[in-house]
């Protein structure tokens, strides 16, 4: 994929999990406003951006969403659940067109059809809004003033504290509005404007009141709007704009609605006496009944029962819809890397650059100079080290979120009651961990949704709460992320673990378990309790695959589970690679590296002086034959200084694939814990090294490829025997 689509499909799958977030905590928010207008920014934000690839399909079905959004923002129709039950869908089916959009693939019949049939069921509420909208405006008709007396067009702009950030000046804008009109009168609202001593000339904490005069037509002026519109709320009245239009802006603005109306009054945009008539009529207005979306269906049963498609069809859509989702929960986190932090590595690198070039036209370097030389370096690459692994990391929120969705529709069809609660989402830990830690996740909270979740009545008949938590906790411990999957379900019965395992074959009838380890058969693979399977689980997927998973991160699961009181899953993964010990050695003056638990011996030479003068041969430790390598011999004098003296040296006895033998080496260091990283980008010409690290000196040290001493062992002690047959062949 080309770098213009790989950014237009992260930034919709960004845009897209920005509206399914809003419309997931829209009806347990109090400032529903700020979340209905970030919905209504990004599809119309994804709309914009499908438009620059001329995705007709994407543009035109985004339209209708954006259509519907605008009657909720102006108060002409109320978001209630079945609403976000029908804009979720909405959001699923876009999500699909994107995907075929981006792989150039046609839709198929039966996501046209269900293409069509959203379409006509959101401009089915936009109809509805519409014709109350005309009722409200003939009884305020009736009742009031029909418009106000202002001949000025009248901005309402409430600028996002990033402004400044975005690289948009308010003052360029306002420079500009001039040039295509005249600003008749400017209030600013300060309101946002912290003390001082948190104030952040950073951020913009400005609004503005604007009477504008213009010829332009309101198109053109929505047009010139659009530079800012991402980045702030605009409110746009014409000249003698109805006193509904401003009523609705009082009500939308942040600030109070005395005060909003005592700022329309001094800006000019409203007299005393339309301010008054305006909260009055905004007042009888709210004892009015809004649109009430109570006896709509979900969208699935809705589309059926009217008979406008079979539900085989609605059925095959909605699981395309779903593949997506899933796709997006596993693949979709994105990696956000701050300019600053960009910024600083590069200046650390160009530092370096720098002082190398300074150093290498400087001459040779004295060698009482070299060691400050050596450690300056050393200590520069080091903190480019660290910061590069800061820009790979990201927030757990990132994960976590992703999940609300599966809660939202487990309720709606299984049901359910489950709130989810998070803690420690601020964390921040590597991408690469929270890629390969979302299909486990996602395993197991579909896990206690399916088996471990209760339904409210029977939650009720135990005496629990109707509705049921799943708790998701993330916390750093001891250089380990520790992940709990917590749940107050029914919990998991040993017993019922018991007699499962033993008819499957997993244990012995006889074999007395502790309650720990009863609990860890369902790691087990093939163990599971689930009699039939269902869209949740039952999938032919164990939990033995969400441990295998954990434990290629180096990682650990536990289990505790209490009956009728819940279970928690606990995940530990290292942050880390986790370090290993290796023995350093000295060969000349090459430091090399080779993995303690390969290791069964090690001892001076001294004793075997005699019997190890050849780069390669046999010696008999302890009774036992082992050939040997003198690793000296191997190393190429050109890269390396080799040591004539045999006077120092050591003897280690090496087990690799079942093959025992002797490696010599000058000098034994010591024993060091190192965490090894790969070194694929390294070009290591020797087969003798499996790859390079920096020690914590700043020393490079080379770690042996102990397979292919295994094999050079190997070939010469099959030349050898080779010999010693056709010497006894020779000699009958």
């Amino acid at each position: 994929m080309n770098h213009p689509k790989e950014t237009y499909k992260q930034e919709c799958n960004d845009l897209l999990l920005i509206m399914e977030d809003a419309l997931l905590t829209v009806q347990s928010e109090p400032n529903k406003k700020k979340l209905i207008n970030d919905l209504f920014r990004a599809v119309h934000t994804l709309k914009g951006a499908s438009n620059l690839f001329s995705y007709k399909q994407v543009v035109s079905f985004a339209n209708h969403i954006e259509n519907l959004l605008e009657c909720i923002r102006n108060n002409s129709l109320r978001l209630d659940e079945n609403l976000v039950s029908i804009l979720l869908s909405s959001t699923d089916h876009l999500r699909l067109l994107v995907k075929r959009a981006i792989d150039e693939e046609e839709l198929e019949q039966d996501v046209k059809q269900l293409n069509s049939l959203l379409k006509n069921s959101l401009d089915h509420f936009i109809c509805d809004a519409s014709n109350i909208q005309q009722v409200d405006k003939q009884s305020a008709t009736d009742a009031h003033p029909s418009s106000v007396s202002s001949h000025y067009w009248h901005f309402s702009i409430r600028f996002e504290t990033n402004t400044f950030k975005q690289n948009v000046d308010p003052l360029e804008f306002f420079d500009y509005l001039n040039s295509i009109g005249t600003i008749v009168h400017i209030t600013s609202i300060y309101d946002l404007l912290p003390d001082l001593n948190q104030f952040d000339p950073l951020q913009c904490y400005l609004g503005f009141e604007i009477d504008f005069e213009t010829k332009l037509a309101r198109q053109e002026l929505e047009h010139v709007f659009e530079a800012i519109n991402q980045i702030s709320y605009i409110a746009m009245l014409p000249p003698r704009a109805s006193i509904s239009h401003y009523s609705q802006i009082i009500k939308s603005l942040p600030e109070d609605d005395t005060r909003i109306g005592e700022l329309l009054v001094s800006s000019g945009a409203l007299t005393r006496k339309e301010l008054e008539d305006t909260l009055r009529f905004q007042s009888e207005k709210q004892s009015t009944p809004i649109t009430d979306n109570s006896n709509i269906q979900p969208l699935g049963q809705l589309l059926v029962e009217q008979k406008l498609v079979h539900p085989e069809i609605i059925s095959a859509a909605l699981d395309k819809q779903a593949k997506i989702k899933e796709i997006e929960i596993i693949d979709s986190v994105s990696l956000r890397i701050a300019p600053a932090k960009l910024d600083s590595l590069v200046l650390q690198i160009e530092e370096l650059m720098v002082y190398w070039s300074v150093n290498q036209r400087s001459g040779q370097i004295e060698l009482d100079q070299f060691d400050n030389f050596s450690e300056s370096v050393t200590k520069q690459i080091i903190q480019i080290r660290n910061q590069a692994k800061q820009l790979n990391t990201t927030y757990v929120k990132e994960v976590f979120s992703r999940f609300k969705r599966l809660i939202y529709e487990s309720n709606h069809k299984h049901n359910k009651n489950i709130v989810l609660k998070t803690e420690g989402e601020e964390i921040r830990i590597s991408k690469s961990i929270l890629d390969k830690i979302c299909d486990p996740l996602l395993h197991l909270i579909r896990n206690a949704i399916a088996h471990g979740i209760e339904s409210s009545e029977e939650r009720l008949k135990k005496g629990k709460n109707s509705q049921a938590i799943i708790i998701l906790k993330a916390r750093r411990v001891k250089g380990e992320i520790q992940i709990e999957i917590q749940d107050d379900g029914k919990g998991i019965s040993e017993s019922e673990i018991m007699s499962r395992a033993i008819k499957i074959g997993i244990i012995d009838k006889s074999v007395n378990l502790t309650s720990s380890e009863i609990l860890n058969l369902i790691f087990e693979p093939g163990f599971t309790t689930c009699q039939e399977a269902t869209n949740l689980s039952g999938r032919g997927v164990g939990l033995d695959v969400v441990r295998n998973n954990i434990r290629e991160l180096h990682g650990s699961i536990k289990v505790f589970s209490e009956e009728n009181r819940g279970t928690i899953f606990q995940i530990s993964i290292p942050l880390e690679k986790p370090e290993a010990p290796y023995l350093l050695v000295n060969v000349g003056e090459s430091l090399l590296l080779t993995q303690q638990e390969s290791i069964l011996d090690s001892f001076p030479g001294t004793a075997y002086k005699n019997s190890i003068t050849d780069a390669q041969g046999y010696i008999n430790h302890n009774k036992e034959i082992y050939p040997y390598l003198r690793l000296s011999n191997l190393l190429p004098p050109a890269q390396f200084s080799n040591s004539t003296s045999k006077e120092t040296e050591y003897i280690i006895i090496i087990s690799k694939g079942g093959i025992n033998f002797a490696i010599i080496v000058n000098k034994i260091i010591n024993l060091i814990d190192i965490c090894l990283a790969h070194t694929s980008s390294l070009e290591l010409e020797y087969l003798l090294f499996d790859s390079i690290t920096v020690l914590d000196t700043g020393s490079i040290a080379y770690v042996l490829n102990l397979n292919n001493l295994k094999q050079i062992v190997l070939d010469f002690t099959e030349d050898d025997s080779k010999n010693k047959s056709n010497n006894l062949l020779r000699a009958l």
